[in-house]
């Protein structure tokens, strides 16, 4: 099914820099395995060894994650004088691009299209935007796919308006069978379907993704944020996401993590590490002279560090629960 989204053929070569433990990885490696696409995987971590595999490789499809998108086009990479051209096909997950880093990408990678999905481990894939729509819609993952049925609901348990904020439900084909060895986990995400209606028969299992989001008019489909990653500072709920965007969009850092620390006086304070667009600067007084002017004052990080580069995890997303133990080592 994601093949024929993605018209992928057996002529089409991916570059992968996700490993096979992570999902997305795992997914790539389905694909070699089932429909004889060649997989081409960089020799080692970083910005300098996806260059050299695009390189020497040739790939056709690069398939990759925010965080990696961001080291390409800002951090220290040989991207824009690597030659591009073997590449149609750029996809994404593991979260949304953000508006600047989407802007980069489409400024280097001109020749080739862009694949935005949107999906978790416990369903593989939910939703996908046709390629031919990625220029008009940039922040959606569009559609769900065949066989998938997304449903935006309430804190009470109904259904959501059109445009109107909700958490993101998984239903129909792809839900997980649980978690390994964890049942009282399962029963938190796999739960009965919300929109079932028909008595006297058992509600399938639906997966409640604790991401909110909202559908258009037109059934497309927008993530805003992770439930459990809003900070509610001030008494008011604050979106790490949106947080992010605006310091990024600022120039003045090539990433930001956004997140909310314990705090006596107002519950949480909204804390931002960050990494300098220009190597060695100290991008911080700028950046907060920028967020007073972009942000509402609940919105404002009340502590900043800048990182030379973030800490990793083994699938390549910066480590927030690292970047956050260092954050609270400096209170």
């Amino acid at each position: 099914m994601v093949a024929g989204h993605l018209g992928l053929t057996i002529e089409d070569r991916i570059l992968c820099p996700i490993p096979w433990s992570f999902d997305y990885g795992y997914g790539q490696l389905l694909t070699t395995v089932l429909l004889g696409v060649t997989q081409i995987l960089p020799e080692a971590r970083g910005g300098v060894a996806i260059c050299n595999a695009i390189s020497s490789g040739k790939p056709t499809v690069f398939a990759g994650i925010p965080s990696i998108f961001a080291l390409l086009t800002r951090g220290v990479s040989p991207l824009r004088g690597t030659d591009l051209r073997s590449l149609r096909l750029i996809m994404n997950t593991g979260g949304k691009i953000p508006p600047a880093i989407f802007a980069d990408m489409a400024g280097v990678f001109n020749g080739a299209k862009f694949s935005l999905n949107y999906g978790m481990t416990e369903t593989y894939r939910t939703a996908g935007l046709p390629v031919d729509l990625a220029d008009r819609y940039p922040e959606s993952v569009g559609f769900a796919y065949p066989g998938v049925s997304v449903a935006i609901i309430r804190e009470d348990g109904t259904e959501a308006a059109i445009d109107e904020m909700g958490e993101i439900v998984h239903r129909g084909v792809g839900v997980f069978l649980g978690y390994w060895g964890d049942p009282s986990a399962t029963e938190k995400v796999r739960r009965p379907d919300p929109l079932w209606r028909y008595p006297g028969v058992d509600a399938p299992k639906a997966v409640f993704s604790g991401d909110l989001g909202w559908k258009d008019a037109s059934g497309l489909l927008y993530v805003k944020c992770r439930r459990d990653r809003l900070v509610k500072s001030m008494g008011v709920r604050v979106s790490p996401d949106e947080v992010e965007e605006l310091l990024r969009g600022t120039g003045l850092v090539a990433d930001a993590i956004v997140f909310g620390l314990p705090h006596d006086l107002i519950g949480e304070q909204v804390v931002a590490a960050v990494v300098a667009a220009d190597e060695g600067s100290d991008p911080l007084p700028e950046l907060k002279a920028a967020a007073r002017r972009i942000m509402s004052p609940y919105m404002q990080p009340r502590a900043y560090r800048s990182f030379q580069s973030f800490p990793l995890t083994p699938n390549g997303k910066p480590d927030v629960p690292r970047i956050r133990a260092l954050m609270l080592d400096d209170r």
